[in-house]
């Protein structure tokens, strides 16, 4: 913790070797409070927010990247989605003329871009503020620390386990369905992983845990972006009658 003094060691054993020697004097001054203060009070941690697309309401105004939705920073998504965003109106502006078609037209554009980012876009923000509660696992949580486990066992497979999510990362792959399809697939390769060596009634307790904390994370952002089938309240009662989820975090 910061309080402690663990953050102010890291960040001077772990983080100072690694910046540029031009930098790092300084770097060192503010973390051990030498150019005034003390150390406590100059880390602060910054926290980070789901925000949702929203179109802005004053006309005119054209918002992209995190100005107009943002995830977790864990897999650098928000540069990623930026530049699909400028791309991707850009192309749209292009189609209705250009500026100098009139403010009709502009809003047109910028209506169907909204409409066009959201795959790359929904797939980019389910995937970071899903991994970025598969991997916080708090300590003592040993269900979490399973899904953390699966989920890193689930990569090293190779193949397409790694390439797709690889493709999910980088935008490449803009598709929610895959995604959900993969982070489904971690949960039940992790249930293989727990039942395999402890078949039995604590076996089985210890994996339908697993997945009602794997859909504890994952179905209320996938209801949040409405672009999967399984956000649709038929699909979410199932699943919610099978694996209760609700408050399980």
């Amino acid at each position: 913790s910061i309080s402690s003094g663990a953050m102010a060691a890291a960040l001077e054993e772990r983080v100072a070797p690694q910046l540029p020697d031009e930098f790092r004097p300084a770097f060192l001054a503010a973390v051990r409070g030498e150019d005034g203060g003390d150390a406590e009070s100059r880390i602060r941690s910054m926290p980070a927010r789901y925000v949702p697309a929203m179109a802005p309401k004053k006309r005119g105004a054209v918002l992209l990247g995190d100005s107009l939705n943002q995830r977790h920073p864990l897999t650098g998504g928000g540069m990623t989605v930026a530049i699909r965003d400028a791309e991707l109106f850009a192309a749209e502006l292009s189609r209705a003329g250009g500026p100098a078609a009139g403010a009709p037209a502009v809003d047109a554009a910028y209506a169907r871009f909204l409409e066009g980012r959201k795959g790359y876009s929904s797939t980019i923000n389910v995937l970071a503020n899903a991994l970025h509660a598969v991997f916080s696992a708090p300590g003592g949580d040993a269900t979490r620390q399973d899904l953390r486990t699966a989920c890193f066992d689930y990569l090293a497979l190779g193949g397409a386990s790694a390439a797709g999510p690889v493709g999910l990362l980088s935008g490449l792959t803009p598709k929610p369905f895959i995604l959900a399809a993969h982070f489904f697939m971690v949960a039940i390769y992790g249930v293989r992983q727990l039942l395999l060596p402890n078949f039995g009634p604590a076996g089985i307790t210890r994996v339908y845990r697993l997945m009602q904390v794997a859909c504890a994370i994952i179905m209320p952002m996938l209801q949040s972006e409405k672009t999967t089938v399984l956000s649709l309240w038929p699909v979410r009662a199932v699943i919610r009658a099978v694996f209760p989820y609700d408050g399980v975090l």
